[in-house]
């Protein structure tokens, strides 16, 4: 399987099999940490594009996408933007506060039921291959992906929670967990 990486400064290779998409120009100075200023590094961690029997919610099997905080410091991402289409489509903004605790993570669910809560994204992941982005509430690129065809009921992970490097596939994913 062939996964596109893009970088937040603009970089992009095509690399066979999971790979990193984050790297060190993914960072955006928030200035709301001690002292007035901290590196944010927020990233996507995992996600699933085919959840049919591995996480449900209810009665539902929703696609979810797992950010994980590589920083200090908590992190409320209202006002954060999800994109589906990193190339211009209409970004989807988280609307309530959802707090990313320092190096912990936050699940979001991708059933297109926003009137469920902050943490349920306005689309649903395309199990045949798309686009993926994270960006500031200033719409500023946090991390990037374009991923191909996805296998049920098996998520896309980082192979270390946050690092940059290699991604694996994991038989019913660890939504909400450590990938290690």
């Amino acid at each position: 399987m062939t996964l596109l990486l893009a970088l937040a400064c603009g970089n992009v290779a095509t690399l066979d099999g999971p790979v990193d998409t984050a790297g060190d120009d993914s960072s955006v100075d928030t200035g709301d940490g001690p002292g007035g200023e901290h590196v944010l590094e927020l990233v996507i961690n995992e996600f699933m594009a085919e959840n049919v029997e591995s996480y449900l919610v209810g009665d539902t099997s929703p696609d979810w996408i797992e950010l994980y905080n590589r920083s200090e410091y908590d992190v409320d991402i209202e006002g954060y933007l999800l994109r589906d289409d990193i190339e211009g489509g209409d970004p989807w903004a988280i609307s309530g506060s959802l707090v990313v605790p320092a190096g912990g993570f936050a699940l979001l669910l991708a059933d297109g039921e926003t009137s469920l809560g902050p943490d349920h994204v306005g689309f649903s992941l395309d199990t045949s291959g798309e686009q993926l982005g994270l960006y500031t509430p200033e719409d500023k690129p946090l991390d990037l992906l374009d991923f191909g065809a996805q296998v049920r009921d098996t998520s896309l992970a980082r192979a270390e929670d946050g690092v940059e490097g290699e991604w694996d596939y994991v038989p019913l994913g660890t939504p909400g967990a450590s990938n290690e």
